[in-house]
């Protein structure tokens, strides 16, 4: 089992959003799902953590899908509001699980990436909690900013996962003629 090509699979979920009407075609609980499964065959530091939060973000996630407003963040509801920045800190950890394996399963000279990404993440979701206290036009500006560096954020994470498939099966395959 390649634990980068399950987390670049489920990853997939969460990035391309296909609705046909209100039907999700690729719901991104199906992402937590995949990782969730990833995490739970491994015996690494940080592998159980990583179970946990992708199983509370597959619930978070399940239950976005019969109430879409439950992780918008722009509704006024303090209650959603709280909601959706519990989600946003919840994926930060989550996706510091993700690093935290990988570099246990393939050590190499990447480790700037993770610090790199998880920042973006963050200033991601603080301009999208921020947003809601601007005025429209300044508010669709930072929105329209923060797409863009999503959009950054997760073709720098698909390439990082992508150059850690190959190392993992480079690692797996030296391991199995070793034997």
């Amino acid at each position: 089992m390649n634990f980068h090509k399950l987390v670049f699979i489920g990853l997939l979920f969460q990035f391309f959003d296909f609705k046909f009407g209100s039907f999700d075609i690729m719901p991104d609980f199906i992402e937590y799902v995949i990782v969730a499964y990833a995490f739970s065959k491994l015996d690494y530091r940080y592998a159980k953590e990583g179970f946990i939060s992708a199983l509370l973000l597959m619930i978070f996630s399940f239950f976005n899908i019969f109430n879409p407003s439950l992780l918008d963040i722009n509704t006024g509801s303090n209650l959603l509001t709280i909601t959706s920045i519990v989600f946003g800190m919840l994926q930060i950890f989550y996706f510091a699980c993700i690093f935290a394996v990988s570099n246990q399963i393939v050590q190499d000279s990447s480790r700037k990436f993770p610090t790199v990404f998880l920042a973006g993440v963050i200033i991601v979701n603080l301009i999208a909690s921020l947003s809601i206290h601007l005025s429209v036009n300044l508010a669709s500006t930072l929105v329209l900013l923060s797409m863009v560096a999503f959009f950054i954020c997760y073709m720098y994470l698909f390439i990082f996962l992508w150059k850690r498939i190959g190392l993992q099966d480079k690692k797996q395959a030296e391991k199995s003629t070793d034997l």
